[in-house]
């Protein structure tokens, strides 16, 4: 299962939105995986990922949003994972490319629209593995926030983006103390992983406003 999986939104503002995971399989392929992830991350960057990060460890710097390329790259660790957020189907598709050609043998999940995805899959010419999809929220749903505000929130798959920041970031956006862009990338600060979209965060904002 993929914490990428659950978010929530509608099929026109899901359009541009994809998350990446990279990883190598610990016992198996994680010894030797630490140059690989470099290029991967490397290969992020000048596909224009939107969000980049590598796993947790001593040299955790952060997102792209708070530390540069250079760092995440240099702090990634053996055996670790690598997380980004795509905001073009385009850019995904030319990083899928990357892939096939440098064909580290890592495992590779991309989450998305399942349609979206699967054309994308066919046009670079791979062929999905595995399919998972999210069976929805379970529970007192009443409890739960609006779902404009979740729309935001559930792009951190870890939760870490609360729905009262969100709504001070429109606030302080609506009073002309920020601007939709700057709130983004507050809240994409907030997601340790990495895969929260920034450009659909701002546009997420500028319809809440």
């Amino acid at each position: 299962m993929s914490h990428s999986l659950h978010r929530m939104g509608t099929v026109e503002n899901l359009q541009n939105d994809y998350t990446i995971i990279v990883r190598p399989e610990r016992g198996y392929n994680n010894i030797g995986s630490r140059e690989k992830q470099q290029k991967v991350l490397q290969a992020l960057y000048d596909c224009h990922a939107c969000n980049i990060t590598a796993a947790r460890g001593d040299k955790f710097s952060g997102n792209i949003y708070e530390t540069d390329i250079v760092n995440i790259v240099d702090g990634v660790g053996e055996g670790q994972s690598v997380f980004a957020a795509f905001d073009s189907q385009e850019n995904l598709e030319n990083f899928l490319m990357f892939l096939i050609k440098e064909d580290f043998g890592l495992s590779v999940v991309v989450q998305g629209l399942c349609k979206n995805v699967n054309d994308s899959l066919s046009r670079v010419g791979l062929k999905q593995h595995t399919t998972n999809h999210s069976l929805g929220i379970w529970g007192k749903k009443s409890l739960l926030q609006d779902n404009h505000i979740l729309e935001v929130t559930t792009m951190c798959g870890h939760g870490l983006v609360s729905p009262y920041l969100v709504m001070k970031c429109v606030d302080d956006v609506k009073s002309g103390h920020s601007t939709a862009h700057d709130a983004a990338v507050i809240l994409s600060k907030v997601c340790i992983c990495g895969i929260f979209n920034t450009t659909r965060a701002q546009e997420l904002i500028e319809a809440l406003i």
